[in-house]
């Protein structure tokens, strides 16, 4: 089965490959720029390499067929910083941590954001109000050359001195103005997907790492200079003001087990997370079970419907630091951890208990095999977690454990200070090999190729019509009958 899926992923990759080819050759850059947006997709979704030297070598190309030559002439404005931030979200993410950075620093700055993103970002544009801030759009659902030139005009009319990638992982025309700034700007590339496939190894001086797992497979499979990597934990960005909204259920005399994030990060092939979730819940007969979140699981619906009145689920929350707050124990997903969620929790106070799946669990907070909170069994996790909700003192001496275990958001600033004025910070993470087997396979078991293709068939990859013909026609059919589209988290 997972010998057919990947035969299936190559093939795809193989297609997309030639119609770059052709396309470059042929002068059409929209349709190259699209089929090379289309199989970075593939390799991310997929996630079993970390680079593509193929892909690479097309973005070089594309580069100099789309460079603006004006570029030369950047006289790169003194503290004059360009953040680009492709994802356009307001809390959730790293833009509002690092702008706030930023403005501590006393940089100009050119935020970069999505149009789509437009009146949808209150938090950031009140952070920004009142400084020397200046916020600049570009419409990513459009075209990619033309989004490619919209960025391009905005880098030239500020000319920025230094410039931040922050961006989805095969955000080509992003990409394609970084490489064209080579010598021109100081560039960082923010890694925040570290654990997975990316464009861009050639995109930037210095590429931002916050744990050593990312920092390691930039070095062993990404093949970027030590040089350029540098360390930087971060930390959540927290609205403590927003009121809790409370629960819709009766908590009187309960002990609360939290857990969300995307639900693809609860599957695999045994439903681990889920038998581990019930276990907890026959086991412990005053505890009640909440997931935030949205997706599609099937075993989710399942507990929900066996354990009525036990276990309930949400949509996202704005005052998810309240919700933390309110609960007894954070439970990660598995077999893929939340790493911003883990650091939620921290904050709030919280034991964010995580069964180990691989390595990819590592790294979330400072000096982590110290917090003792991983598990290598579901034997070991479900007994300390009896004990846990059965003697306070126990889980509140664990919890004073998790002190410290956070960046402060002064360290973070000052340390981003060193980080752009010389290159480095004081947070050397070591590098070494992670046993990365099992994240793949989970990749391979969750992929679906129509899936996939249903991703891809969006309005600025219509010149991928001939490629995608199913998966348009199917989306134009459900538009009609208006099905519902399931949501998604990041």
């Amino acid at each position: 089965m997972k010998t057919d899926k990947l035969k299936t992923i190559n093939a795809e990759y193989d297609r997309y490959c030639k119609v770059i080819d052709q396309a470059i050759k042929a002068g059409k850059l929209e349709r190259a720029l699209a089929a090379l947006s289309a199989c970075g997709e593939l390799l991310y979704e997929s996630n079993q390499s970390y680079k593509d030297d193929r892909l690479e070598s097309y973005m070089e190309m594309l580069s100099e067929l789309t460079a603006d030559e004006r570029f030369s002439g950047i006289k790169g404005k003194e503290k004059t910083i360009l953040f680009y931030d492709g994802f356009g979200t307001d809390t959730r993410g790293l833009a509002l941590v690092y702008l706030k950075a930023l403005i501590g620093l006393d940089y100009k700055i050119i935020y970069v954001s999505p149009l789509h993103s437009k009146d949808g970002q209150p938090v950031i544009d009140n952070l920004l109000a009142g400084t020397d801030t200046i916020k600049e759009y570009v419409d990513l659902r459009h075209r990619y050359v033309k989004q490619q030139t919209g960025l391009q005009e905005i880098i030239l009319k500020h000319e920025p001195s230094v410039a931040f990638y922050y961006s989805l992982p095969n955000d080509t025309a992003g990409l394609l103005c970084f490489m064209q700034l080579e010598g021109i700007v100081k560039r960082f590339f923010i890694n925040l997907t570290d654990h997975a496939f990316w464009l861009g190894t050639g995109a930037a001086d210095h590429y931002i790492d916050f744990r050593g797992y990312g920092k390691s497979i930039s070095v062993h499979h990404r093949n970027i200079d030590m040089e350029k990597l540098i360390g930087l934990p971060f930390y959540p960005y927290i609205d403590k003001e927003t009121e809790f909204k409370g629960f819709d259920f009766d908590t009187e005399g309960k002990k609360i087990l939290f857990s969300g994030g995307a639900l693809y990060k609860t599957i695999d092939e045994n439903s681990t997370y889920y038998r581990l979730i019930k276990r907890l819940l026959d086991e412990n007969n005053d505890l009640l079970f909440l997931y935030a979140g949205c997706g599609m699981a099937d075993e989710l619906d399942e507990l929900l419907k066996d354990y009525r009145g036990r276990a309930y689920k949400i949509d996202e929350r704005k005052d998810l630091y309240q919700v933390m707050k309110n609960i007894t124990i954070y439970i990660n997903t598995y077999p893929i951890i939340g790493g911003l969620m883990t650091q939620y929790a921290v904050a709030a106070g919280k034991i964010p208990l995580i069964l180990k799946f691989d390595d990819e669990s590592e790294g979330i907070l400072i000096a982590q095999e110290d917090r003792k909170i991983e598990y290598y069994s579901e034997d070991d996790l479900a007994e300390d977690v009896h004990k846990l909700l059965t003697d306070d003192e126990y889980l509140r001496k664990r919890e004073k454990v998790l002190e410290n275990s956070l960046i402060t958001e002064i360290e973070f600033e000052a340390q981003l200070g060193k980080a752009i004025e010389n290159g480095h910070t004081d947070h050397n993470f070591a590098v070494r090999e992670y046993n990365d087997l099992r994240l793949k396979e989970t990749y391979i078991d969750r992929f679906d190729m129509n899936e996939y293709r249903n991703n891809v068939a969006i309005k600025r990859n219509s010149c991928l019509f001939d490629l995608l013909c199913g998966s348009y026609i199917k989306k134009a059919f459900s538009k009609i009958l208006k099905l519902p589209t399931p949501c998604s988290l990041v």
